[in-house]
């Protein structure tokens, strides 16, 4: 608990609101590394994520408690992933699902939508069961997103629209994050 308030008094200290969450962390990594608390990384980017993730998806909160998971893939051929969250599933499941994490993008029953946000080009593949207390959940930054499967790296980009959007919700782009990894 003092690790969470000390985490919590750099974020609300030294990160302004007008700034986007992946700038945010960034800004807070470099002062943790400079103040030679390091320790506090991790604990910074899970409180940071949970909280973002939470106020872009208001069902995030009852899907966890309900111990919802995210759909796993119903086939090895044309996998795709979500850029902003990950997740890896096929066309057809984003297209007939939407995302399970990125409910707000809208990617349900709209094909250019999907085609938009999700990538084929993705690199790695990992089953996350329990993102909370996973190390991989962790190092992929998808502990506080539902249990599913995920891609280690995504070499794609999202549209500038669609990169606003996200900035606007707060929500990390973990796509973006993972290609700097």
């Amino acid at each position: 608990s003092d690790n969470a308030e000390a985490t919590t008094r750099i974020i609300r200290d030294f990160c302004p609101l007008s700034q986007p969450a992946p700038r945010k962390v960034e800004i807070v990594e470099k002062l943790t590394y400079r103040l030679g608390l390091t320790w506090l990384i991790d604990s910074i980017r899970d409180i940071f994520f949970e909280r973002v993730i939470k106020m872009a998806n208001p069902a995030y909160a009852d899907a966890i408690d309900q111990e919802m998971v995210a759909s796993v893939p119903t086939d090895m051929r044309g996998l795709r992933a979500c850029i902003p969250c990950l997740l890896v599933k096929t066309f057809t499941q984003f297209y007939e699902e939407g995302c399970e994490n990125c409910q707000f993008l809208e990617m349900e029953g709209n094909r250019d939508r999907c085609l938009e946000v999700t990538t084929d080009q993705f690199e790695g593949l990992v089953s996350v069961m329990k993102p909370k207390e996973s190390w991989v959940g962790r190092w992929i930054r998808v502990s506080k997103l539902l249990p599913g499967c995920y891609a280690i790296k995504v070499n794609a980009e999202l549209d500038p629209r669609t990169e606003e959007e996200l900035e606007s919700r707060n929500f990390p782009n973990l796509g973006k994050l993972s290609q700097q990894d």
